[in-house]
């Protein structure tokens, strides 16, 4: 469980989830995925000013689930287009039977 007001690296936050850490694309895909399950800000460094790559939380809005390719979106991303399939399951199926 994250804990709230405190501040967390991507790396904590990761085995506090239990989540392989990872590069790239699908290391976007986790932080996105934690973004919008809460509510958060990033402390500021107070050296420079700017803000630091770490987060804290300050409520959840939801469950975190893994992002995986079956719910990752892109190509694999069907809901604008879902009740087309619908129908052309429904078409191809009749027609065969």
């Amino acid at each position: 469980m994250i804990k709230l007001n405190k501040e967390h690296t991507y790396a904590q936050i990761c085995k506090i989830l239990g989540w392989e850490q990872k590069a790239g694309n699908s290391k976007k895909a986790q932080l996105k995925e934690i973004e919008s399950a809460y509510e958060f800000y990033h402390p500021i460094n107070k050296k420079t000013n700017k803000p630091k790559k770490t987060y804290i939380f300050t409520r959840k809005i939801r469950d975190v689930v893994e992002p995986s390719k079956s719910n990752c979106g892109g190509a694999h991303n069907t809901k604008n287009i879902q009740s087309m399939i619908d129908y052309l399951q429904e078409k191809f199926d009749l027609d065969n039977n």
